[in-house]
């Protein structure tokens, strides 16, 4: 199931047919590829943080943090359930995560990793098992604030095995016996 999302972004090309956008091979062309990539916020199961500070791992890439919206930094840490997490910590936002983010704790690590992705402002999110290190309240709130809060259009594909985490989703696809089924939800 992880692959599928590689196979969505772009990172991996597939061995036998194709993955297509409006008829576009994204692995046909270098420039529709970065311009596919350049679209997509991914969260991987195991978030990498750096050796760094929380709001330079969730403005990951900004090279003038003082530059910073921080209307919209405040929403995505809300819409992620941190925001209670970082008004507790004395240095706030400005708290070092330590080495791969070994100063937070799993379900920590995967909210900033959501919160990094969403502060792209993606048009794509992928999320892959992204609530496994969250307790069951928790991640409904994350989920139900993806679905539900975000103040743009966004597509969003998530790989669960959590079925409490579906309910939000207007498609839900099954993976069975290396086949794709789509499942008929009830309302």
């Amino acid at each position: 199931k992880s692959t599928f999302l590689d196979l969505i972004s772009g990172l991996l090309i597939p061995v036998d047919g194709s993955i297509k956008v409006n008829e576009y091979d994204i692995n046909k062309s270098l420039i529709f590829k970065e311009f596919w990539q350049k679209m997509i916020g991914y969260v991987s199961q195991n978030v990498i943080l750096k050796d760094d500070t929380l709001i330079s791992n969730i403005a990951f890439g900004e090279k003038n943090l003082k530059n910073l919206d921080m209307v919209w930094v405040n929403y995505i840490i809300k819409i992620t359930g941190l925001t209670a997490f970082i008004e507790s910590l004395p240095r706030g936002l400005n708290t070092l995560v330590g080495e791969s983010g070994n100063l937070l704790s799993g379900g920590q690590r995967q909210r900033v990793g959501i919160a990094r992705a969403l502060y792209q402002k993606p048009k794509i999110l992928l999320l892959d098992e992204v609530t496994s290190a969250l307790d069951i309240e928790t991640a409904k709130y994350v989920i139900d604030s993806l679905c539900n809060s975000l103040p743009y259009n966004i597509t969003i594909i998530a790989i669960t095995h959590n079925l409490k985490n579906i309910n939000n989703f207007e498609r839900v696809f099954e993976v069975k016996k290396g086949k794709i089924l789509e499942k008929k939800l009830r309302l």
